[in-house]
């Protein structure tokens, strides 16, 4: 078998998977097509034309950032607690704050620059792609409730030594994609394999259901 046939062949395996995670998914595109000529010129902003992961590059190029509700739930660690994509950032945009670009420009200061700020959780916390060579493509979760502010003299410094409030949640942006849950598939999960919080979790939500209920039948009982 020639080298090229070899290397046709594994291009053709990850194309197919590629489909097959963008299918499951149901991904849409976010806001507007980009294109390869964007994508380039964001890859001399950021890092004098280094190229983004090639799986994350050809996701902007079909979905600029995406757009998915069917599965969006990931874990942060198997110590903490399940998270869930809330906003989907596309790629360029002047003023808006919904932008891989936007959020480039913007948290520069506070994120350390290996990182990509790709997409937000629903408290303001980022998830990043890692963007230079130690752990280039890896995807970290990024707490801003943990980051650490130094003088203005020193901030610039200080942030790009800064990991305590960083966590590696994927070593590949596939990887990530392929570990998103649903909350039914959550749950699932929860059930087997920890079954006393299962347990806790739903006796919590009945709590809550009933005082839902208890609190509507109140309000039209007045």
């Amino acid at each position: 078998m020639s080298f090229w046939v070899l290397v046709y062949i594994i291009l053709l395996i990850m194309s197919i998977d590629y489909n097959k995670i963008i299918k499951e998914f149901s991904w849409k595109t976010k806001s507007r097509n980009t294109s390869i000529e964007e994508i380039e010129k964001f890859e001399n902003i950021i890092h004098n034309n280094m190229e983004l992961p090639k799986f994350y590059r050809d996701f902007l190029l079909k979905f600029n950032g995406g757009l998915s509700w069917k599965k969006n739930l990931f874990l942060i660690s198997k110590k903490e607690w399940m998270d869930g994509i809330n906003i989907y950032f596309w790629l360029f945009s002047k003023n808006n704050i919904n932008s891989i670009n936007y959020n480039f420009i913007n948290y520069k200061w506070r994120i350390p620059s290996k990182l990509l700020v790709i997409w937000d959780d629903s408290f303001w916390n980022k998830i990043c792609i890692w963007i230079k060579w130690e752990h280039y493509g890896k995807i970290y979760f990024w707490d801003h409730e943990n980051e650490y502010y130094k003088p203005n003299d020193e901030e610039e410094k200080w942030v790009e030594e800064y990991f305590d409030n960083v966590t590696k949640i994927a070593d590949s942006f596939e990887e990530f994609l392929k570990n998103l849950m649903t909350e039914e598939e959550e749950l699932e999960k929860m059930k087997k394999e920890d079954p006393g919080r299962y347990e806790d979790f739903m006796k919590s939500m009945e709590k809550i259901e009933k005082k839902k209920k208890s609190f509507w039948s109140r309000l039209f009982e007045k």
